[in-house]
């Protein structure tokens, strides 16, 4: 069964973290197992198992899908189906393999909680992209990819991966702006982003309506027409959702320990950054509830190496560890019985 799948795999990850081994070898085993399983899951989870499923299967039987798929997606399929004549099951495996591993490798990289920040990944961003958003989910896995090359100003590394990203989902485009934010110093104006972006909100202004950009155009263009048929996910946001509301209770709150966070990672002034403009953005642009969700889920996969650092803020390590863990799990939570991300209980 799909979903007793993730929580077998949540709770096996917790089993790891609660009971750590100090021997390389046992980790290096675990890490390719989780892989495995990870990508096993995604890559043969049933069809009509998440919202996007239909999107994916149509385009793979259609020669031309239009400017709302990328032509990568287009390009992937055409060599899957007409050269090396796989079944439609095949994009699915390419994408989750490139989603899974991708992420896998930039969390090594970037996170000083690599198993902490896999429970963060699987208990939200894992369901939401690697199983129902594959391409975004691919581009999100580029731009956690890139976030070294945006801390030591790496122009050329960080803008081929966020190239990269682009190329698998547009709306990664954004992504491109995040290179003028400085990732060291810390600037008083991001904690005042939040109500800024609330602000926005309760005026009614559409911020990006005039992007002239053709593919933007057509998104923005099909948006519109679900809000004004009145299509529930189209035309409805509630950005006091509680999801939200923890958001931003979490960013207040590590943001007041940001000086300690600093200590053990690096990256923490820029991950609080990029936190604080994807609540932003969620906010301000939701005049177009999809745009909304699309930018704040993108910007705010940071959350997987911000979140676990939650556990250096105490002096008893116990503390921040539940802390870390009551947010995945009521994410995870969210995620199936509330959200219903996943629509299928079937599994393989």
């Amino acid at each position: 069964m799909m979903v007793e799948s993730i929580f077998l795999l949540y709770f096996f990850l917790l089993a790891i973290i609660c009971f750590p081994s100090k021997i390389k070898a046992v980790n290096n085993i675990l890490v390719c197992l989780l892989f495995l399983l990870f990508f096993l899951i995604a890559a043969f989870r049933p069809e009509d198992s998440d919202k996007d499923s239909g999107i994916y299967y149509n385009a793979w039987y259609y020669a031309f899908y239009g400017a709302i798929i990328e032509a990568s997606f287009v390009f992937i399929r055409d060599v899957l189906r007409y050269v090396l004549e796989l079944p439609v099951r095949s994009i699915l495996v390419v994408y989750a393999f490139l989603g899974v591993f991708i992420k896998f490798v930039a969390i090594k990289r970037v996170s000083n909680l690599f198993y902490l920040s896999l429970l963060v990944y699987l208990s939200h961003y894992y369901i939401l992209h690697d199983l129902t958003q594959i391409r975004a989910g691919v581009a999100a896995a580029f731009f956690l990819l890139s976030l070294p090359y945006l801390y030591e100003r790496n122009p050329i590394k960080y803008f081929l991966c966020i190239g990269l990203a682009i190329v698998f989902h547009y709306s990664a485009f954004f992504l491109l702006f995040l290179y003028f934010v400085n990732p060291k110093k810390d600037e008083k104006i991001y904690p005042y982003l939040i109500p800024i972006g609330y602000i926005i909100y309760f005026l009614g202004f559409n911020v990006i309506v005039e992007i002239p950009i053709p593919y933007f155009q057509e998104k923005l263009k099909l948006y519109q027409e679900g809000i004004e048929s009145g299509d529930k996910q189209s035309s409805t946001i509630n950005v006091f959702n509680y999801a939200m509301i923890l958001k931003i209770i979490v960013f207040y709150f590590m943001y007041v320990f940001k000086d300690k966070l600093v200590e053990y990672s690096k990256y923490s002034i820029m991950l609080l950054k990029i936190n604080a403009l994807s609540i932003f953005a969620f906010a301000a642009l939701s005049v177009i509830p999809a745009i909304s969700y699309r930018i704040h889920e993108l910007f705010n996969i940071v959350e997987i190496i911000l979140i676990p650092l939650i556990i250096y803020i105490y002096r008893n390590r116990f503390i921040g560890y539940g802390i870390v863990i009551i947010y995945t799990l009521i994410f995870l939570l969210l995620d199936i019985l509330y959200n219903e991300l996943i629509i299928n209980p079937g599994f393989l």
